[in-house]
C-alpha cells in the first residue's frame, strides 16, 4: 500500500493536482451488483492507517478538482452495489475536503483529525447519495455530459415545461444531498457543473427529468368549463418539489394561496423562456398578479424543510370567457 500511494504521489505531482486526499475505505470493493444490497448500507468507510502522507502545493488560484483527478480507494458496500465510479466518488470526497480545509497543506491521513473528517465527508455523501439518488442516476456519476443535459432539457420542454423549472426541481433535491452549492462554492453555473459535486448535481437531475416524465412531479391543472378556481393537495417529502402547469391566458388575474405549517418556496414562470419569471422562487403563501400571455404557466412548489409537508394549494383565475377554458382531456379526470 506504501508503494501504491507514492505512485500516486507521483502521478499527482506530474499532472500538477498535488492535493488529492490519499484516502483508502475499509471494505475491499466487491464485484458490482445489479440492485442495492439493504444489508450494507451501514458499513462504514475508514482510512487505512498504512496510508503515506502526501505533500500538497495548491495555490489560490488552482481550480477546484475535476473527475480526471487521479485517487485509489475501495467503497462501502451499500456504494458498490449501485455501480457508483470509484474515481468520481473520491473526486468529490477530495473536492469537499479541500473546500472545507483551503489552507491545507500537507494531507497526513495518519493524522487522526484529517481521517476523522475524511470520514465524516464520505460516510456522510455515501448515506445522502444512497438515501436520496436512484441507482441509475448514481451509476452515471463521473459520465453525464452537457448533451445529456439539453436532451433533458427537450424532453421538459416538450411536456410545457422550461429549464427554469428543472433547476428548480433539481436545486431542490441536490439541496438535500450536500449544501455546497454553485453559490457557497463561488462559482457560476456552467463552471459548477464541470466538478466533481457538479457531477452528483446532475445524477439528481436525471431523477427529476424521470419523476417529471413519470408525472410524480408534474401534475396539469386543467379547468372546466364555468369553474374559476380549484383546489389541489399533496406532500412534499425533504428535496421534493412538486411543478404544476395551466394552460392560461394572456392578460388573466390569477391568485395562489398555499396552505402548510412550513412555508414552501414557489416560483411563476410564463410560457416562454424569453420572458423573466413571473415570480422568482420565494418562500410565500399568497401571490396574485395578470398573466402577459397566452400558454402554459408553471407553477413550482419546493420544500426545504427536513420534514414532510402536507399541503394544499388554490389556483384562482378570472376574466375569462367560457370559450378560453381548456377542455378536460379525454383519458383524465379534471383535478376539481
Amino acid at each position: 500500500m506504501g508503494e501504491t500511494w507514492l505512485a500516486i504521489a507521483a502521478k499527482v505531482g506530474a499532472v500538477g493536482l498535488g492535493w488529492i486526499v490519499a484516502m483508502l475505505l475499509s471494505k475491499r470493493a466487491e464485484p458490482v451488483r445489479s440492485s442495492i444490497d439493504a444489508t450494507a448500507v451501514a458499513a462504514s468507510p475508514t482510512v487505512s492507517s498504512n496510508a503515506r502522507s502526501i505533500v500538497t502545493t495548491r495555490t489560490a488560484d488552482q481550480p477546484v478538482p475535476t473527475i480526471g483527478s487521479e485517487s485509489e480507494l475501495t467503497l462501502p458496500t451499500a456504494l458498490v452495489s449501485t455501480g457508483v465510479n470509484p474515481q468520481a466518488y473520491g473526486a468529490a470526497v477530495n473536492q469537499v475536503f479541500i473546500t472545507q480545509n483551503p489552507q491545507v497543506q500537507v494531507v497526513d491521513t495518519q493524522d487522526r483529525q484529517v481521517r476523522s473528517q475524511v470520514d465524516t465527508i464520505a460516510t456522510k455523501l455515501r448515506d445522502r447519495l444512497t438515501s436520496q439518488l436512484s441507482h441509475e442516476a448514481i451509476q452515471n456519476i463521473g459520465q453525464y455530459h452537457a448533451s445529456d443535459r439539453a436532451e433533458w432539457k427537450s424532453k421538459v420542454n416538450s411536456l410545457h415545461l422550461s429549464e427554469r423549472t428543472l433547476i428548480d426541481l433539481t436545486d431542490a433535491k441536490y439541496r438535500s444531498i450536500t449544501d455546497y452549492s454553485a453559490q457557497k462554492l463561488r462559482l457560476g453555473k456552467e463552471q459548477f457543473l464541470e466538478t466533481p459535486l457538479g457531477q452528483i448535481y446532475l445524477a439528481a437531475m436525471l431523477d427529476r427529468v424521470r419523476a417529471i416524465q413519470s408525472q410524480q412531479a408534474l401534475i396539469e391543472i386543467v379547468f372546466p368549463i364555468g369553474q374559476m378556481s380549484g383546489t389541489v393537495s399533496g406532500t412534499l417529502q425533504p428535496g421534493e418539489g412538486k411543478a404544476y402547469t395551466a394552460s392560461l391566458v394572456g392578460g388573466q388575474n390569477i391568485a395562489v394561496n398555499i396552505q402548510a405549517d412550513t412555508p414552501i418556496n414557489l416560483a411563476i414562470y410564463p410560457p416562454t423562456s424569453n420572458l423573466p419569471a413571473i415570480l422568482t422562487t420565494t418562500p410565500t403563501q399568497n401571490w396574485s398578479g395578470k398573466t402577459s400571455v397566452n400558454g402554459y404557466h408553471e407553477f413550482v412548489l419546493v420544500s426545504q424543510s427536513d420534514r414532510a409537508i402536507p399541503y394544499q394549494l388554490k389556483l384562482s383565475a378570472s376574466d375569462l370567457k367560457p370559450t378560453n377554458f381548456p377542455q378536460p382531456k379525454t383519458d383524465r379526470q379534471p383535478l376539481w
